[in-house]
């Protein structure tokens, strides 16, 4: 949402729970030997707008009480 990558979509490739960072596909940095790496992003600057709900575990958490609301919302959105 904000900084140089604003309109970038892409698949999220790892997580730094730690950092609170995010490292999403199609967003490199290039380092001074001229290789790409990914480069991380800031969790509150990143909006998602497709959610895999293939992952058994996540897929329970997500239809708990007080959540089937936004299961709905998330499979009712057009990306």
């Amino acid at each position: 949402m904000r900084g140089s990558a604003t309109g970038t979509r892409g698949a999220i490739n790892r997580v730094d729970t730690e950092k609170g960072r995010i490292y999403i596909d199609g967003i490199k940095a290039k380092k001074r030997d001229g290789s790409e790496v990914l480069r991380p992003i800031t969790v509150s600057n990143v909006m998602i707008h497709t959610l895999n709900l293939d992952d058994k575990k996540r897929n329970a958490m997500m239809t708990r009480e007080g959540t089937k609301k936004a299961v709905k919302e998330t499979k009712g959105a057009k990306s």
